[in-house]
């Protein structure tokens, strides 16, 4: 197994024996040399490691692979002839083929490679990789480089990347990404996928994790089920990363009355500057709570530790919306201020305008709206999971279910797992690939969406034979999986 990278250091290194023979009476030149020569033979910042070919590599320099399709097991989800590919064979291979044929095609790619977690769960050039191979982190290294640089290539404009992945190879996986994706978005996920395995040497492992790589521009797509029941809309209109000396035109006290209504607002220190009643530093301008009209107290804008900060909205705007419903005014038992007041944000506040959200008066003489049945919007991704349908031994059923007995397949990913990225990141119409097909979880996820919302997504997948799981396993379960979903 060739290691590359040593033979080009080693290559180097003699052309530099040679030039210092020639040179062996001039000084200058052989401390130059070894200045070079220690760099070459030193590591630098960032991801290095040994990189290391393997024979498919070498096949590939002066052979094509060339794919044969078997047309008795087509692959037809239904009568509209929307065909799914399973192609078997080494997926180095079939990358280069995919790449050809729909280079920036691929909506979503998610893989569940090996691990490498020392118990022979990698093969690397044929050879099961374990702790006593000391190039273990290089070959997993130069395994997934090769691999994702074509990915790279096969995903479209707006495509994503998912990677399932262990704590053996997490870092070196977030690294590999920053470089081959430079300016792309790289996140970790952790996902709890165990209520406790015991590992050696005092800890327990229960998480794996997710390492997505989106445009930089990226935006989820919501998921119902990832919504929550909310109390309130409305959130705090302190603005606690300003103050008076940022932004004096929104500093101001805001007068209420005893039924907790807005009567008005005093002057903004801006206004107090431009007219002259106020001459002094802007640090040195004191929020007087004395200047309340009778019969309503101030309300100045200060953080919960009693800071001095700045109102969201200056005093013009804030009347208006207060007058539409979009103020609330919460009675305060802390801290100087008898009153807190709230805002809805211009999200909240577009959604009630354009009537997608139900709402009423809280009373006849307070404006304020109250939204009905309010729910976060879920358009972000936590970036921890610990939905219980994610652990592992849900994988295990989810395959008993479909050939309704157990077969023989270590850790498969849970289809509620799968599903779950799909929806956060592709719409009804995604093309989605998984060159780490395992036991086929993608292609189960995706006829189970598509059965959902009826929607038209297609899966390619790639896998070898390796114990015979493309025949006995793959293939049978993506043909069994339409009749499991009918019954």
């Amino acid at each position: 197994m060739a290691n590359l990278s040593q033979m080009k250091r080693e290559r180097m290194l003699a052309f530099l024996d040679m030039i210092r023979e020639k040179h062996k009476d001039n000084d200058e030149v052989l401390i130059a040399l070894g200045e070079i020569e220690n760099e070459l033979t030193s590591k630098k910042y960032g991801l290095v490691w040994e990189k290391h070919e393997e024979t498919v590599d070498v096949q590939m320099r002066d052979n094509i692979p060339v794919f044969t399709e078997a047309t008795d097991r087509e692959i037809c989800e239904d009568a509209d002839g929307r065909y799914n590919f399973l192609l078997e064979g080494d997926n180095l291979h079939c990358l280069r083929l995919l790449e050809k044929t729909h280079r920036g095609k691929i909506d979503v790619i998610y893989i569940d490679p090996p691990y490498n977690t020392k118990n022979k769960d990698f093969i690397y050039d044929d050879v099961k990789i374990d702790s006593t191979d000391g190039y273990q982190h290089s070959k997993w290294l130069s395994f997934m480089s090769e691999r994702l640089r074509i990915a790279r290539n096969l995903l479209s404009k707006n495509g994503v990347l998912a990677i399932s992945i262990g704590y053996q190879e997490v870092n070196n996986l977030m690294l590999l990404c920053q470089e081959l994706f430079y300016s792309w978005q790289i996140v970790c996920v952790t996902v709890q996928t165990s209520s406790g395995n015991a590992v050696a040497n005092g800890f327990t492992y229960v998480q794996e994790y997710i390492v997505f790589v989106t445009p930089l521009d990226f935006l989820p797509y919501e998921v119902e089920g990832a919504k929550k029941d909310y109390i309130t809309p409305y959130h705090g209109m302190n603005l606690s990363g300003f103050n008076q000396m940022q932004r004096p035109n929104q500093a101001y006290p805001i007068f209420i009355d005893g039924l907790g209504r807005i009567v008005g607002c005093g002057k903004s220190l801006q206004e107090r500057i431009d007219d002259g009643s106020f001459v002094g530093e802007k640090a040195d301008f004191v929020f007087d709570y004395n200047e309340a009209p009778s019969g309503t107290v101030a309300v100045w804008p200060i953080t919960q530790q009693g800071d001095k900060c700045v109102w969201r909205l200056i005093s013009e705007k804030l009347l208006k919306n207060w007058e539409l419903g979009y103020i609330k005014i919460v009675p305060n038992n802390k801290g100087k201020n008898k009153y807190t007041v709230q805002y809805l944000s211009g999200g909240i506040i577009k959604q009630i305008e354009e009537g997608t959200l139900e709402t009423y008066r809280i009373s006849s003489e307070i404006p304020t709206l109250e939204v009905v049945g309010f729910k976060t919007s879920a358009s972000s991704i936590p970036t921890i999971w610990t939905n219980s349908q994610f652990l592992t031994a849900t994988g295990s059923r989810d395959i008993k279910n479909v050939f309704n007995s157990k077969v023989s397949f270590s850790f498969p990913k849970p289809v509620p797992l799968i599903k779950e990225i799909l929806m956060r990141v592709s719409n009804s119409e995604a093309t989605v690939l998984d060159f780490f097909a395992g036991s086929g979880t993608t292609a189960q996820a995706v006829l189970e969406l598509n059965q959902a919302d009826k929607g038209n997504r297609k899966f390619i997948l790639c896998t070898n034979n390796e114990n015979g799981i493309c025949e006995d396993i793959t293939f049978p379960r993506i043909i069994v999986i339409p009749t499991f979903l009918v019954s």
